[in-house]
């Protein structure tokens, strides 16, 4: 099945204070700092004068709060979207990226350069986030009809919905994390989600 995909914003979740520490926060429901807020207004105000449909925001309180900024310059309905929960990265939940390269520097290549190939003890596997990713391109794309979204969502997230929008390898895309609160428009040229 085809599917013409929408026109994107794709908003990295601002800085909270595990982000700020180096650690991983996955899927932990942790609200922005005062970085991430600063980040979450700045990002608003740089968009502000765009026209988005609808927002869509992962299940957690950085989007939440995020989302609610921007959606008042836009006048848009947030949906609260559960296939953009972050990643469930296990037992390493917490720890600081900086600790899992220093301890596991073999596994920790990997994650960095293959992560298709590493599922975190406990954790999620990246296929698994992958096809709910996909499945939900494939629902905004038939009800989006031609209109903007935007979403919202924390890294590896946003990574993952760029590699399957643009069709190319997440390894590809894994080093290039936007900075916090960063976004990025992703606009299909003849581009199809395939399956």
């Amino acid at each position: 099945m085809n599917t013409i995909l929408p026109n994107l914003l794709l908003i990295r979740t601002p800085a909270t204070e595990l982000d700020q520490q180096g650690r991983i926060c996955g899927n932990l429901d942790v609200p922005l700092c005062e970085i991430g807020l600063r980040q979450a207004r700045e990002t608003a105000a740089n968009l502000a004068t765009r026209e988005v449909a609808m927002v869509y925001r992962a299940p957690c309180l950085a989007t939440q709060q995020t989302a609610e900024l921007l959606a008042k310059n836009w006048r848009a309905k947030i949906r609260v979207e559960y296939a953009l929960e972050n990643v469930d990265f296990g037992l390493w939940h917490g720890r600081q990226w900086a600790e899992l390269k220093a301890n596991q520097p073999r596994l920790f290549k990997l994650w960095t350069e293959h992560p298709e190939t590493i599922c975190p003890p406990g954790g999620e596997p990246i296929c698994d986030v992958r096809a709910r990713i996909v499945s939900f391109l494939e629902r905004i794309g038939k009800k989006a009809k031609g209109q903007t979204v935007a979403i919202v969502a924390s890294a590896p997230i946003v990574s993952i919905v760029c590699s399957e929008y643009r069709g190319v390898q997440l390894r590809q895309l894994w080093s290039c994390q936007n900075a916090d609160g960063a976004w990025l428009e992703l606009v299909p040229a003849q581009t199809q989600l395939a399956h």
